[in-house]
């Protein structure tokens, strides 16, 4: 792991500009007694930090190295912080580290690890049209708002990018844009950075950056579809599409990896370039996550959310087994992975007319005759032409290569059955031939029908199918909870992530297929962005709060989601339910929360008794001492609720809803175990104007022990409806 360090202190700047120009002679340390850590600084008495000139900042984090060089020629200053923490990322030995933390001012240290990415219908299935009097039109958009993607850069070139149409930068924009490689900007990537190292551009070389950009905020491609095929074919259009991005590169290819002190560098560069929304697709491999005070990555999340910035990131893809978030500070906006209502069919049609659904990317010719079945164990490895040639064959989890060396062997078709852990999601794979996939339920039922001497079947090649029932479903992927702060309910939201159509980086593949939680973050993101658009004095606490009370726990036939084995989705797996941004856009309540909020939960989990929240972050504005004691996750105003056992918890809802005249709002209670009741108090809230609150204390009672039961608490007027998912412990 990254090590962070708070430096706090009143040294004054020193001359180290001379050490710049010549490395030292001869070397002491080898190169692998070097580690790159985050120090940060304490805040300066003077408060001379809040007011320095890049070059002098940078002096004075060069006063706390013992040279400007390693040993073996290399720059030790990494990076020079001064917007979101007040520190610097250095290359030390342990050593240096230990002289370093003795200096005045020090603060913490973290050792810098890694994080990872986790990896055209969908505006349609969110709701969102052209159509006039929805929030696209009324949002115009996105006009005006900026995303800042912090990934593996974006291909720049792409039409996605294209900024026909686009204003200029709005007046808040202070970022620029870095051409090296032949990086180009425009009115829709208006700005761009890379902070992977030298030698590397913004531009993007993995596909995985310039897939999540144009979820988010891509623009209108017409005719856009699958490159072999053309399937899932149409318009492509990002969430906001007429939103701005600023693209971050902190990944490095081959094999991609993302370091810590590279994404924290991005953070404080989004939130001086001025940015609305930071929209960040990555995770650690920890499960359980490093805990929030010792996370360099989750502390900038902290900072750049004080200052007004919505954190949008991934859930992780870890599912489905529980307590497994990457990202689940309360102050990140935490998005899981759910389908689209959308299927590419390769239906298997069995002799005695049970028809079992499938899909395929790469799309076959239609069986005219059956075939027999051929069910051979496990993988298929090694299966003989004669075994293969003219029949169906069913493989479990099929290996790269193996379709294709099937189809050579002259089998009619190839049928992949997902691993058991997968359930009804089915990831889609191009193999190059038309392979038909099928979840693990539907393999056993063809290896049982495979059973019968004369066992045969035909597969149906249908194409692209819309508007298909039962979505969404949580993708298996999903990271579920419940959270590593297990009284803040996590994820907070569902959003497509499952087979997302959007921009890739080869010419000739202009549009790919991927899989994870990075791609239900950008959807996300976008929404946030029309939001902002409409409401630009919302906070981020408003914006999460808009999404997560108007969400819907039911797929689009009305049906509650499911998860991938078809049981009926918990709140661990799904928050408040799957994003609906028509409603989103004007929700009436929001719960509120700020920077003290957050601080003083901060400080309860502080390690050790002499630990601050200046150490931590190196604002003199938020101090311990000074910030309500002893603050769990339940007593956030979180837009969802957690009770304890024995434990009245509190909520105040804000009005922002329109101003013409006051509102009611009567409440609804439903939990899924009737035995289970909850008292709120009081039971109606009255609002006369924007800007008016209220407070209401949620309990629960129960004639027994150990139970833990999900249900909504639902404030109604006849124009709005706030549902704030709930897990009550008892």
């Amino acid at each position: 792991m990254l090590l962070l360090l708070l430096l706090s202190t009143s040294n004054p700047p020193s001359t180290a500009a001379a050490a710049l120009q010549h490395p030292p002679p001869q070397s002491r340390h080898s190169p692998a007694e070097y580690s790159t850590y985050i120090v940060l600084l304490r805040p300066r008495p003077d408060g001379a930090h809040l007011t320095m000139s890049e070059e002098a900042r940078r002096e004075w984090h060069l006063s706390f190295l013992p040279g400007a060089f390693t040993d073996d020629g290399r720059r030790r200053l990494v990076s020079s912080y001064g917007t979101i923490f007040y520190g610097f990322c250095a290359l030390l030995t342990g050593e240096e580290l230990d002289a370093v933390s003795r200096m005045a001012g020090f603060g913490r240290s973290f050792l810098a690890g890694n994080m990872y990415p986790v990896t055209t219908r969908t505006p349609e299935f969110l709701g969102l049209t052209k159509s006039a009097g929805y929030v696209w039109d009324d949002s115009n958009y996105g006009k005006g708002a900026i995303i800042g993607v912090v990934d593996t850069g974006a291909h720049w070139q792409h039409p996605s990018f294209d900024d026909s149409g686009m204003p200029p930068p709005p007046e808040k924009w202070r970022g620029d844009c870095d051409n090296s490689f032949g990086f180009r900007c425009n009115n829709k990537i208006i700005g761009a950075k890379s902070f992977a190292g030298d030698g590397y551009g913004p531009d993007d070389k993995v596909g995985h950056g310039t897939h999540v950009a144009s979820i988010a905020a891509g623009n209108f491609v017409p005719n856009a579809s699958y490159f072999r095929g053309g399937q899932a074919a149409g318009t492509a259009a990002g969430t906001s599409p007429a939103a701005h991005l600023a693209i971050y590169r902190v990944c490095r290819p081959s094999p991609t990896v993302c370091p810590d002190y590279a994404i924290v560098d991005a953070f404080e560069a989004a939130v001086k370039d001025g940015v609305d929304i930071i929209s960040v697709s990555l995770g650690q491999k920890t499960v359980p996550p490093v805990p929030d005070y010792k996370d360099p990555v989750t502390l900038a999340a902290f900072r750049a959310v004080s200052r007004g910035v919505l954190v949008v990131a991934a859930a992780g893809n870890k599912g489905p087994s529980p307590s497994t978030f990457v990202n689940d500070a309360p102050w990140y906006f935490t998005v899981g992975a759910g389908s689209v209502d959308r299927r590419i069919v390769a239906d298997i049609v069995l002799d005695d007319g049970d028809i079992l659904e499938g899909e395929a990317l790469i799309q076959g010719v239609s069986s005219s005759r059956y075939f027999p079945l051929y069910c051979p164990d496990r993988r298929c490895l090694g299966v003989s032409t004669q075994n293969a040639s003219g029949h169906i064959v069913v493989c479990d989890d099929l290996p790269s290569g193996v379709a294709k060396d099937l189809y050579n062997k002259g089998a009619a078709h190839v049928v992949s059955v997902s691993d058991q852990i997968s359930g009804h999601t089915l990831l889609l794979e191009d193999d190059g031939v038309p392979t038909v996939q099928v979840p693990f339920t539907t393999g056993q039922k063809l290896r049982e029908y495979c059973k019968f001497p004369d066992a045969a079947a035909q597969v149906s090649f249908r194409g692209t199918l819309v508007d298909v029932a039962g979505a969404p479903m949580t993708a298996y992927f999903s990271s579920r909870g419940p959270s590593s702060n297990p009284s803040v309910l996590k994820p907070d939201i569902l959003a497509p992530g499952l087979n997302i159509l959007a921009a890739g980086i080869e010419t000739e593949r202009p549009f790919v297929f991927m899989s994870g939680t990075s791609m239900a973050t950008p959807h996300v993101s976008g929404v946030a962005a029309l939001l902002k658009g409409l409401h630009p004095d919302w906070s981020p606490a408003a914006l999460r709060s808009a999404i997560v009370t108007t969400a819907s726990a039911y797929d689009n036939v009305g049906d509650v989601i499911l998860d991938e084995q078809k049981q009926r989705a918990s709140l661990f797996d799904i928050g408040g339910g799957h994003i609906t941004p028509q409603a989103a856009a004007d929700p009436g309540l929001v719960y509120e929360m700020n920077a003290t909020d957050y601080g003083a939960f901060l400080c309860n989990v502080l390690a050790g008794p002499h630990d601050d929240i200046q150490d931590l972050i190196g604002d003199q504005g938020l101090n311990c001492s000074t910030l309500p004691a002893g603050v769990q996750g339940f007593q956030l105003n979180y837009p969802s609720i957690v009770v304890p056992a024995n434990t009245t918890v509190q909520r105040t809802l804000t009005r922002v809803g329109p101003a013409d005249g006051g509102e009611t709002y009567y409440l609804f209670v439903y939990m899924r175990d009737p035995s289970v009741k909850v008292n709120v108090s009081p039971r109606t809230l009255e609002f006369s104007n924007p800007g008016d609150k209220q407070i209401f204390l949620v309990s629960g009672e129960y004639q027994g022990k150990n139970k833990t039961v999900e249900g909504v608490l639902i404030w109604n007027t006849a124009h709005h409806q706030i549902n704030t998912r709930m897990v009550v412990h008892i």
